[in-house]
């Protein structure tokens, strides 16, 4: 993914992924994602009745543990297929969930008291945009919080796909180029994005995981069918070349292997920063 990146086509890319993998992700990334959350919320002073958005919500669990603080919770997704989904898991709250681009917030200037966004940072053409978009609709003295997994060597289930693919696929499929997809698992990166995007009183915290899978047939359907990048380079390998590392990915995932379960080591950067006042 060397070459320079044409942000509508990753955009198009991303969004066409994701419209097709709700089911896969909800089932396997799921209970990892949600593993996120207490730390992501504990980064928030949160209050009943403030205004929360929940931005690239994906099945709505964050705006739903949102919502169960009390807050008034908008969430939005580039997915029309995700926020159905969230709608169905939130169909007995008040949380609004809506199609929306985290590029191109549709709200007001000062509308919210918080922000989050659970990993959607990964998955966007122009990251630096939603941090300036994130501040635009956060009010003065609002807080905004977002994740990201951490490199490789430290989430191992993403060494367990990038190293088979590195070693038995064919390196010549071309996806769409897009922002490195570890950019901001080092703290100094996010931190001067936020820095940057004009907020104060950043923070990194390093959040520690475990993905439980029932097997290793489990964590290449997870990023074959649940992912957009991984998997978009598992799906356009030769058949021959997707044999190979299936049976890399597998051999290594057993290496994980507890009991009648996998348990995967991995972690996540939990950013923090406040909106000055």
């Amino acid at each position: 993914m060397g070459a320079p990146q044409d942000a509508a086509a990753f955009a198009r890319f991303e969004h066409e992924r994701w419209e097709a993998s709700v089911e896969a992700f909800d089932r396997h990334f799921g209970p990892l994602t949600r593993s996120v959350e207490a730390a992501l919320l504990a980064a928030l002073p949160l209050r009943s009745g403030a205004d929360a958005l929940d931005v690239a919500t994906g099945p709505g669990y964050i705006a739903l543990s949102l919502a169960a603080q009390g807050c008034r919770v908008v969430a939005v997704d580039f997915s029309a297929a995700m926020i159905e989904r969230a709608r169905l898991l939130g169909h007995e709250t008040a949380v609004d969930f809506r199609v929306g681009d985290a590029e191109a917030l549709e709200f007001a200037d000062a509308t919210f008291d918080f922000v989050t966004m659970n990993f959607g940072m990964l998955h966007l053409a122009r990251p630096e945009q939603a941090a300036r978009e994130a501040w635009r609709v956060l009010r003065p003295g609002g807080w905004y919080a977002w994740s990201v997994w951490t490199p490789p060597e430290e989430s191992r289930g993403f060494a367990i796909a990038l190293e088979a693919l590195a070693q038995h696929g064919d390196a010549t499929v071309a996806l769409p180029a897009g922002p490195p997809f570890f950019r901001y698992s080092q703290p100094d990166a996010g931190l001067d994005l936020l820095k940057e995007s004009g907020f104060g009183e950043a923070t990194a915290q390093r959040v520690e995981l475990c993905w439980r899978l029932p097997d290793p047939a489990a964590l290449f359907e997870a990023f074959h069918d649940g992912t957009a990048r991984t998997g978009g380079a598992l799906r356009a390998q030769p058949p021959e070349r997707l044999v190979r590392v299936r049976t890399a990915m597998l051999q290594a995932a057993d290496g994980y292997r507890h009991g009648e379960e996998l348990q995967i080591p991995m972690s996540a950067l939990v950013y923090r920063a406040r909106r000055p006042a």
